[in-house]
């Protein structure tokens, strides 16, 4: 099954093993194993780069689809300067995995370094989600949908640059733009949207609903959204009309915004190219007036 399948994967992508040289595990996911490595190509007089190399932990014929999945849509992406750089594929020890471009600190354990400090730069955050929102909508616009929008997921190249990763989970939209899950995927519950949870059924607005939890994420530092709910409570909770507390560091813009991705009708939730422009206006007030404000306790 393996070598039927990496028969269909784009030669030209292939990146001979022997440019690669493995250094250590530098994180590992219920799916997949990364390894920090420096990559030289030969013939060429180019320095070594250090990449990421997410190995497959299993090669059953569901962790086939999903690296196919995740392949096929760091092809279809391209280069985008918000979207984790795919510089190809690799065939290891028998099993292929993918090289990318390395980042070692995550969005979420940057938004927990504020809880001990007086005062965080909303002018930064602001930044940060413009920069996610451009990446999303590079995304949707491919008819992409992440499903697995969350701090956790998205990489620091400097606290001022930010870069989407794992499409691990992604999948593609059908002609009406809208995809129904088939199978009992791993999917991150507490970031999924009301129709997600009770149709299966993913968009780009499901992933904007997630993007609003990813704005909770952030302007609370770190608190994990729904902690102190079982899933039915928290479904229970969502379908009775209620949402997660705005975080009291929120600036009011963006607390509107994080009311709109939370819209029960995916249809009155805004789309990534509507919340791309609006955040940019918000950017512009906030960088006017230097954006910074004293920490207060954040929302349970």
């Amino acid at each position: 099954m393996l070598n039927d399948y990496t028969e269909h994967l784009n030669v030209k992508l292939e990146i001979d093993e022997l440019e690669i040289g493995f250094v250590n595990v530098v994180g590992k996911g219920s799916n997949s194993v990364v390894h920090k490595a420096n990559f030289k190509q030969k013939d060429t007089e180019k320095n070594a780069v250090e990449v990421a190399v997410k190995i497959p932990i299993s090669f059953k014929k569901e962790d086939i689809d999903l690296f196919k999945l995740e392949l096929d849509a760091y092809v279809r992406i391209g280069s985008h300067p918000h979207i984790i750089t795919f510089y190809g594929w690799i065939l290891h020890q028998n099993v292929p995995a993918i090289v990318l471009e390395l980042a070692t600190e995550n969005l979420l354990l940057y938004v927990r370094s504020f809880h001990k400090k007086q005062q965080f730069s909303t002018s930064n955050f602001i930044s940060i989600l413009l920069q996610l929102s451009q990446a999303l909508k590079h995304v949707a616009a491919l008819n992409i949908i992440h499903r697995d929008v969350a701090c956790r997921n998205i990489l620091m190249i400097t606290k001022d640059h930010v870069k989407i990763s794992d499409f691990g989970l992604c999948c593609k939209c059908n002609e009406n733009e809208t995809y129904y899950a088939a199978s009992r995927k791993k999917l991150p519950l507490k970031w999924l949207s009301i129709e997600a949870l009770t149709q299966k059924k993913f968009s780009e607005k499901s992933d904007v609903w997630a993007f609003g939890i990813l704005c909770y994420e952030m302007f609370s530092f770190g608190i994990e959204p729904y902690s102190t709910f079982s899933n039915v409570e928290m479904l229970e909770f969502l379908q009775s009309g209620k949402r997660l507390l705005i975080p009291k560091n929120t600036p009011e813009s963006i607390s509107s915004i994080m009311t709109d991705c939370w819209n029960e009708n995916p249809n009155d939730r805004p789309t990534f190219a509507i919340l791309e422009q609006r955040i940019m206006k918000i950017l512009e007030g906030e960088s006017a007036k230097y954006g910074y404000v004293t920490v207060t306790e954040s929302a349970d």
